[in-house]
Parts: structure tokens; C-alpha cells; sequence
């Protein structure tokens, strides 16, 4: 697909997260006949390894050691926190889902000029790889 939708991959890192990383790259649109920019949302080499063997759990035995250590923690507070963690970056590694959500998104909010949804590039995504059109703009300030 990078050869027939012509992509070009930046090659520095544009944003990170826990376990994701996003790259800037074009590509050639056949649709609208020209080259757009877009984002890759990639998992970091590291979780791509350490995730098929053991899964989003993938520290189930940390949170008993350490709490076996007698560091002062209240029982069962790393347990739930090391289990919230594993929760959370389990739904960050779900590329499908994330795809399916951003559009859902897209759909949504269609008619509101004032927010942006990235539109997921469908033939250059996998189920490790979420390709999106870059947005720009800027967050609003929380009051």
C-alpha cells in the first residue's frame, strides 16, 4: 500500500504516548488526484514485542513484589493501580477500535465547523497502524 498510495514517511517523531508514537507523512490521494498529509498513529517497537507474548497484563506479578516489599502502600493499592494501568493501555493499543471510533466521531460532528475529527485514511490502516489526515488547530482552554 506505501508504494501504491505513494507515501512518504517524515523521519522524526512527531508526537509520542505510552506506547504509540505519530509520524507525519504524505501521500497520493487518487480520489481528490493530488498528495495530502497525514499521521501515522504506530505502537512502539517495544510493545510490539512485548504484547503478543503476554498481552495488555503484561506486569501482573509487579504489583504483588512490590507490595510484599513493606514500602508503606495500603493493601491492594498497586494491585488496582498496576490493573487500571494495564486497562488503559490496553484500549490504547486497539487500533481497530480507535478507527471505528474516529469515525463515528466524524459522522457526529459533521455539521460544527469549530471542531475537527482527523479523518482515518482506510488503505493505508492495520490493526497496528491507524492512518489519519493531520489536523491543525488548537486546544480550547478548560474553565
Amino acid at each position: 500500500m506505501l508504494k501504491r498510495y505513494k507515501v512518504e514517511i517524515k523521519d522524526k517523531i512527531f508526537s509520542e504516548a505510552s506506547v504509540s508514537a505519530v509520524v507525519r507523512f504524505t501521500w497520493y490521494n487518487p480520489e481528490r488526484r493530488q498528495r495530502e498529509h497525514g499521521v501515522f498513529k504506530v505502537m512502539k517497537p517495544i510493545f510490539r514485542r512485548i504484547l503478543p507474548r503476554h498481552g495488555p497484563a503484561c506486569t501482573p506479578g509487579g504489583a504483588p513484589w512490590l507490595e510484599a516489599q513493606e514500602y508503606g502502600f495500603a493493601e491492594h493499592v498497586l494491585s488496582e493501580t498496576f490493573d487500571d494501568v494495564r486497562r488503559l493501555l490496553q484500549h490504547e493499543v486497539e487500533f481497530v477500535r480507535e478507527q471505528a471510533t474516529l469515525q463515528k466521531a466524524s459522522c457526529a460532528y459533521r455539521s460544527l465547523a469549530y471542531i475537527h475529527i482527523p479523518r482515518v485514511i482506510l488503505p493505508l490502516c492495520t490493526d497496528t497502524i491507524t492512518a489519519m489526515t493531520e489536523e491543525h488547530g488548537r486546544r480550547s482552554r478548560r474553565r
